[in-house]
C-alpha cells in the first residue's frame, strides 16, 4: 500500500516540487491530493474529530474591533504565508510511514576497502602523469608496463 502512495503522489510533481509555478495554487495541490486518494484508496482529507465540526449552538467569532488594533493602519501584509496543516492526512502518514521502513531496512554501506602501499603510491604520481602531455603519458604508461613485465619475468612469475 505504502508503495502505491509514493508512486501515486511521485506522479505529481505539484505536491512536492517547490520549483513549479503551480505549486502554490493551493486548489490545484488540493485536486492532486484527492487524485490520489482515489488512486489509493485512502480518504484525502484528514479526519475531523466531533470537537472541529461545525455547530449551531457555536458561539459566532466577534468581529475584529479597528480601534483595539495595535498595528498600524494598512498594517503590514505577509504575501507569503503559508497554511500551517491542522492535521496530517491519511496519505501524509502512509508515506511518512513508508520511508520510515525503507530507512531502517536500508542496511548501512560497506566501509571502502583498504588500500595497499602499491595502490597508494600510484595514486600518488598519478597528479604528475596527468599534467604531461598526451604522448609523454602513453610513453611512460608503456615504459611502466614493460618494467613489470620485466620484473615478473626474472622472478619467474606468470606474466598478468
Amino acid at each position: 500500500m505504502e508503495d502505491k502512495v509514493i508512486v501515486s503522489v511521485c506522479a505529481r510533481p505539484i505536491l512536492y516540487d517547490t520549483t513549479m509555478v503551480s505549486y502554490r495554487d493551493r486548489n490545484k495541490k488540493d485536486l492532486a491530493w484527492v487524485e490520489v486518494g482515489e488512486e489509493t484508496g485512502l480518504p484525502d482529507q484528514p479526519s475531523v474529530s466531533d470537537s472541529d465540526t461545525d455547530d449551531a449552538s457555536a458561539a459566532p467569532v466577534p468581529a475584529a474591533d479597528p480601534a483595539a488594533d495595535p498595528r498600524p493602519p494598512g498594517g503590514t501584509k505577509r504575501k507569503n504565508a503559508r497554511r500551517v496543516p491542522c492535521g496530517s492526512t491519511p496519505i501524509q502518514e502512509a508515506i511518512l510511514q513508508a520511508l520510515h521502513m525503507e530507512a531502517a531496512q536500508t542496511p548501512p554501506p560497506p566501509p571502502p576497502p583498504q588500500l595497499s602501499e602499491d595502490a597508494f603510491f600510484l595514486q600518488s604520481i598519478l597528479p604528475s602523469l596527468e599534467r604531461l602531455p598526451r604522448q609523454a603519458c602513453a610513453e611512460l604508461k608503456f615504459e611502466i608496463h614493460k618494467l613489470v613485465v620485466e620484473a615478473t619475468r626474472r622472478t619467474n612469475l606468470e606474466p598478468i
